[in-house]
């Protein structure tokens, strides 16, 4: 191995609405390795995960995107290409097929198995039957390495390593001819990225503003009852001013949100244009 680096994702959650993802840090690993006088690229990445909401989506879909203009840049010297990892999208979803339609790879299993339509990498831990069993790990390639054999591993429902099956690949490298048809895009799924979403979570700073509301509330009562005159207006002034910093910080973190979104739409729009035009080539 003669060169390792590692590339952090600049799409990120929000400190102000961050999840358990928020902790761990996302990105691509990338090393150039030597194996016998040849040059391999292997890139290994961890994007985003989903939510029962998937208030994440587009978030995973930047992410993507920086994935997917790295590997543009260091398939210019021709070399093969694997790309390994959890992707936190499923096959048919808008991420997934802008890596296969504009960056020219192709999926492992899908190279492989006539039928993927029961293919399963996330299982959750515990009882499988409670989980949603959906495909979201990959082993991805690029057209100088051919697979000769793939299959999901680790999936003995007695013995789990994770919560995660693993993907395993056996392949050559030389040039491979994709015949793999491309499918359209659903419309369903070009619309999901623009469509307004709700978060179903209090924002940090409306929940600032309820404990204001309580504490005023609740010492209100006791000074009441104290009859003192200074304890109800420094009651009141304290109340006021976590009232007045929750609605600043309501206030900077909507600007921040639709300047965010703003910038999320334009590059979700260079992405369909650019999936169009690989589907009008093909």
């Amino acid at each position: 191995m003669s060169n390792f680096s590692y590339i952090p994702f600049k799409a990120s959650e929000s400190p102000l609405e961050k999840s358990g993802d928020f902790l761990s840090s996302k990105g691509i690993a990338y090393c150039r390795l030597h194996v016998s006088n040849r040059v391999i690229d292997l890139i290994s990445v961890h994007v985003h995960a989903s939510t029962s909401h998937d208030d994440f989506f587009t978030l995973r879909t930047l992410q993507i995107h920086q994935l997917a203009q790295f590997i543009r840049k260091i398939s210019s010297r021709g070399t093969p290409i694997i790309v390994a990892g959890d992707l936190n999208t499923e096959f048919p979803e808008l991420p997934m097929q802008y890596l296969l339609k504009t960056i020219g790879l192709y999926d492992s299993i899908d190279f492989t198995e006539k039928d993927t339509k029961n293919v399963v990498t996330y299982v959750g831990y515990g009882d499988s039957s409670v989980h949603e069993k959906v495909r979201i790990d990959y082993i991805l390639c690029n057209k100088f390495v051919k697979i000769t054999e793939s299959h999901i591993c680790f999936n003995d429902p007695n013995v789990q390593y994770s919560d995660h099956y693993g993907v395993s690949a056996t392949m050559r490298f030389e040039e491979v001819k994709l015949e793999c048809e491309i499918q359209d895009l659903a419309d369903s799924m070009l619309n999901k990225l623009t469509e307004k979403r709700e978060d179903p979570r209090l924002p940090f700073a409306l929940k600032l503003n309820t404990i204001a509301f309580l504490a005023f509330m609740v010492t209100g009562q006791f000074n009441y009852v104290k009859k003192s005159l200074i304890l109800n207006i420094l009651n009141l002034l304290g109340s006021s001013f976590i009232f007045g910093m929750g609605s600043i910080l309501f206030l900077i973190q909507k600007y921040h949100s639709r300047s965010q979104a703003h910038h999320h739409l334009e590059t979700i729009e260079e992405l369909k244009v650019e999936i169009k035009h690989s589907q009008s080539v093909t």
